[in-house]
């Protein structure tokens, strides 16, 4: 069974996502749609790369990964095909699959142009006809021609100061618990920490009182050291781990944005605040 994933600024609030899955059914009807998320923010291209990158790599060969952010086709950005790690992408060449991407080596590129022998269809029901015809193993020479390379979009990344002896990073995704993401990779932090001791810092935040945070944890209840006292009673305490991405995440133990809130909230952090690593000699 073929498999489509579907990513979107959708929402659930419209219908958006149910027709465009009607769509897919009647064009592929044994292919599984699967959705990877519609809550990205509005044309934000950074937030969808970085949810279908934790997403991607645990699908199976031959997966279509449709992205439906900025997708509109225009004078400054055509419909892209991409097939990388045996998977195939379809967006708009607005920069999102550079972001996707990185530095790795695209096997193959593609530029779809079959807009006007579909002319009666818009842009979504044009992308939605391109991921059906792949999930049911039609050629890609059908719907699209090669293409030299893809648009580059410069990603905030993460540096090392120019003494050696800080890592700046951003806040570059807030996920449902309101745990604040940050750009900082683990084999980055990994090349540099060695066995430094090390303070991570939010200069940006607007609530005082969280100090720093010294180590980073494997899981969250990690944070409970003190065997003296419940888990439970550490709700609230601010902590840092990898997650499964390879991202650097602050979040609070047990933080709930509804009720006693979480990191973003009780921090104060917006989108691209810095985050800092400092190491001790």
């Amino acid at each position: 069974m073929s498999i489509i994933t579907l990513t979107s600024d959708f929402g659930l609030k419209d219908y958006f996502v149910a027709a465009a899955k009607a769509r897919l059914f009647s064009l592929a009807p044994e292919a599984k749609v699967i959705d990877i998320s519609h809550d990205v923010d509005a044309f934000n291209i950074a937030e969808a790369a970085y949810l279908i990158h934790g997403a991607f790599s645990h699908f199976p060969e031959n997966t279509v990964h449709l992205i439906l952010v900025d997708y509109e086709r225009n004078r400054e950005q055509q419909h892209v095909l991409v097939r990388y790690a045996n998977q195939y992408f379809i967006a708009a060449d607005n920069g999102i699959l550079s972001l996707l991407l990185g530095n790795n080596a695209v096997a193959e590129i593609y530029e779809i142009n079959i807009h006007e022998a579909l002319a009666e269809h818009n842009d979504l029901q044009t992308l939605l006809h391109v991921a059906a015809h792949l999930a049911k193993n039609g050629a890609v020479s059908v719907v699209a021609k090669p293409k030299e390379k893809l648009a580059d979009t410069v990603a905030p990344e993460a540096t090392l100061a120019a003494n050696g002896t800080e890592i700046h990073g951003s806040a570059i995704y807030f996920d449902r618990f309101g745990n604040i993401v940050t750009n900082i990779r683990k084999r980055f932090f990994d090349s540099f920490a060695k066995a430094h001791s090390f303070e991570i810092s939010l200069p940006r935040a607007t609530v005082s009182g969280i100090g720093s945070i010294s180590r980073i944890v494997e899981n969250y209840s990690d944070i409970a050291s003190d065997e003296r006292f419940k888990i439970i009673e550490y709700s609230s305490q601010p902590l840092a781990k990898f997650n499964d991405a390879g991202f650097l995440e602050i979040a609070v133990f047990r933080g709930n944005p509804q009720r006693s809130g979480a990191a973003q909230s009780l921090l104060g952090v917006k989108y691209l605040d810095p985050v800092v690593i400092t190491f001790k000699s």
